[in-house]
Order: structure tokens, then sequence, then C-alpha cells
């Protein structure tokens, strides 16, 4: 009897050890898969801002191409959502303990893209966003200042030293490259020595809007100058250098978060 009743209790130790284990193994099972779900969607959100920083530089080429403030406004709208985007992956990060200096850092460097992309539209807006407006329309007035005073009294030499003087001014916006700005210079000499030679009825006159012209011209060459002759030089290649870290600030998160997903 009492063996029976010994049997029995064991019986019932081993079941209810059986039904603890069963549900200790499935929180386990649980909690691994809540982890596994988290840290996936952490993924994704982390792919999301990949995303989202493309359609960023979609809106900085635009812009750069067509001098319109339009993708201003859907840069500004896309860099809220970027930082939602890197907020709600911040929190993933941060459960897992993936480092929190690297989602600080990314932060901080995707904040100062945005001010070189403000920066660079700050330097054109100065420039000029068409040919009537900041720079751009202070050089055109100059221009046809001396172009109309030059139909006052026509000579030939002094119309094609203005061809040439043109010619340098636009091939420099079109190229960016100094050599245009020293082909300038060249050739406002020459306009100077032959304003002299041909005795220009209003030569004082058209001296003065010359030099009104060499100034706006070497204004918006400055001006260029800031914003970078190159990708590689002035805000431009700030914004590159920016750029290029943000990338490697993603791979990195990425890398971190596919380790801690292989090791769940």
């Amino acid at each position: 009897m009492f063996f029976l009743k010994t049997f029995k209790t064991q019986l019932i130790a081993m079941a209810i050890l059986s039904i603890v284990s069963f549900f200790i193994l499935g929180a386990f099972f649980y909690s691994s898969s809540q982890n596994s779900k988290e840290l996936s969607q952490t993924h994704s959100e982390i792919k999301n801002i990949q995303n989202i920083i493309l359609q960023l530089r979609r809106n900085e080429k635009d812009f750069l191409a067509r001098k319109d403030l339009k993708y201003q406004a859907k840069y500004n709208k896309n860099f809220k959502k970027l930082m939602a985007s890197v907020d709600k992956a911040s929190i993933g990060l941060k459960k897992y303990s993936i480092n929190g200096e690297k989602i600080q850092s990314l932060k901080d460097i995707l904040n100062q893209y945005a001010k070189n992309f403000n920066a660079i539209i700050d330097i054109q807006q100065h420039i000029g966003l068409n040919p009537k407006d900041g720079l751009y329309g202070s050089l055109r007035k100059s221009v046809h200042d001396l172009e109309d005073l030059l139909k006052k009294d026509v000579k030939y030499k002094l119309q094609v030293d203005m061809l040439m003087l043109r010619r340098a001014e636009k091939d420099f916006m079109l190229r960016s490259n100094l050599k245009y700005l020293k082909k300038f210079d060249k050739s406002l000499k020459v306009f100077l020595a032959d304003a002299k030679q041909v005795k220009l009825s209003n030569y004082d006159e058209a001296i003065n809007l010359l030099n009104n012209y060499k100034k706006d011209f070497y204004n918006l060459v400055e001006g260029y100058k800031q914003i970078g002759l190159t990708p590689k030089s002035g805000a431009l290649g700030e914004m590159r250098s920016t750029i290029h870290k943000t990338d490697v600030a993603l791979e990195e998160l990425i890398e971190n978060v596919n380790l801690v997903m292989k090791n769940e």
C-alpha cells in the first residue's frame, strides 16, 4: 500500500515537473521568437533608413540640377521621416545593447548632412536660382548695360572683345574651371587697350560699366568656389565627406544587428 502511494506521488511529481518544464521551454521559445522578430524589425528599420537616405540624395541632386526650392522642401520632409526612423531603430538597438555611441554618431552625421545641404542652398540662393536673381541677376544687368552703351558708338574691335569676355564668362559657368577666369582677365586687358585705341566717345562711362561687369563676374566666381568647383571641393566636398561617413556608420550598425541575430 505504501509502495503504491509512493509510486503515485512520484508519478504526480513527474507530471508536474513535465508540465513546468513544458511551460519553461515554451516561454524560452516564445522569448527567443520575440527577440528574433524584434531584431528582424530593427534590421528592416535600418534598411528603411538607407532607402530614405537614397531619397534625400535624389532630392539633393534634383536641386543641384534644377535650382528649384521645391526640392529643399522635399528634402526637409524626407529628413523628418529619416530621423523618426532612426529613433525607432534606436529603441531596438539599445534593447540588445548594441553600441549606443554608434547610434548617436549616426544621428550627428545625418544632422551634419542636412546642415551641409541647406548651406549649399543658401550659397546658391546668393548666386541665384535663375538668370535674373542673385549674383546672376547683377552680372546680367552689368553685361546688358555695357552692351547697350557700346551700341551707341559702334566699334568693331570692342564688339569682338565683348564677345570674348562673354565667351569666357559662359565657359566658366558651364565648366566651373578657373582657367576661364584667366581668359576673362586676358580679354579684359585687350578690351581696355582697344577702348583707348579706337577713341570711344563714351570712354569713361564704358570703363565704369566694364569695372561693374568685372566685379560682378568675380563675385560669381567666388560664389562658385564656395559651393565647390568640383564634387570634392567647397561645400559640395564637405557634403560628400559627410555622406561617406553616413554609409560607413549604417554598414557598421547592420553588421552589429546581423551578429546579434546570428547568436540568438
